[in-house]
């Protein structure tokens, strides 16, 4: 019985830390993206940025959005980051037009 609940609590506690390792990589990739978006000259809308292939299984969907429907030089700029076709983090930002 002991085992049993040590190989359980042992399985969670690997799901936790995969769980946690998932975020902590969504989130730096979110955050490059980012950069990489106002990096680029004001657009109506941009690609997302190239995942480096150390990271299998995660994309980024990049939406840019007018902020205020009476200045078109200011833009939302919304990233998701998405692992296995679950999203699993969004960022959002502003852009504005220099």
């Amino acid at each position: 019985i002991v085992g049993a609940v040590f190989l359980r609590a042992m399985s969670q506690s690997s799901n936790v830390t995969f769980a946690a390792d998932q975020r902590n990589t969504a989130t730096s990739l979110a955050e490059s993206q980012m950069e990489y978006v106002k990096s680029l000259p004001f657009a109506g809308s941009y690609a997302p940025d190239t995942i480096p292939a150390v990271y299998p299984g995660y994309s980024a969907s990049i939406v840019a959005a007018d902020a205020a429907s009476r200045d078109t030089n200011i833009q939302l700029i919304t990233v998701t980051i998405i692992f296995q076709s679950v999203p699993l983090m969004t960022l959002e930002d502003c852009k504005v037009k220099r």
